[in-house]
């Protein structure tokens, strides 16, 4: 069986005009179309990133007046189950309002600031920001 190639190199040959030059355009293909946005999930992570620290910016008084109250709660029954291994073992008794002081003039560092939050989103944003710009470069 003979090839559509062959029989096209023996007519150029034998029409005695060398063979023609492959067609060489200037520009390149067209490229493949990207992938939209939203199938990347660095674009999800900057998305919910941002969300969340927007809404951090938000709800922050409220969330630090609530905050306030658990970490109260929580200091308290450490108090009482100290208080509790003391009697326990057979130590004198405390009084724990004498211990107690007005919540409003102490004012404690927080267990889990605001800021370990914000800084956590934060850093959130800024790596999937950079990850989707690389990717989308």
């Amino acid at each position: 069986m003979i090839s559509d190639k062959s029989l096209c190199e023996k007519s150029l040959r034998s029409s005695g005009r060398p063979p023609s030059r492959p067609h060489v355009t200037a520009f390149p293909p067209p490229a493949e179309p990207r992938p939209p946005l939203t199938d990347s999930g660095w674009f999800w992570g900057l998305i919910f990133s941002a969300t969340a620290l927007a809404g951090l910016g938000l709800i922050g008084p409220k969330w630090d007046w609530r905050q306030r109250q658990l970490e109260s709660r929580y200091l308290g029954r450490a108090q009482a189950a100290e208080e509790r291994q003391r009697r326990a073992v057979g130590l004198d008794p405390v009084d724990l309002a004498d211990s107690a002081v007005d919540r409003e003039l102490a004012v404690p560092a927080r267990i889990v600031p605001a800021w370990t939050l914000a800084a956590l989103a934060a850093a959130g944003v800024i790596a999937s920001a950079g990850m989707l710009w690389r990717e989308r470069r």
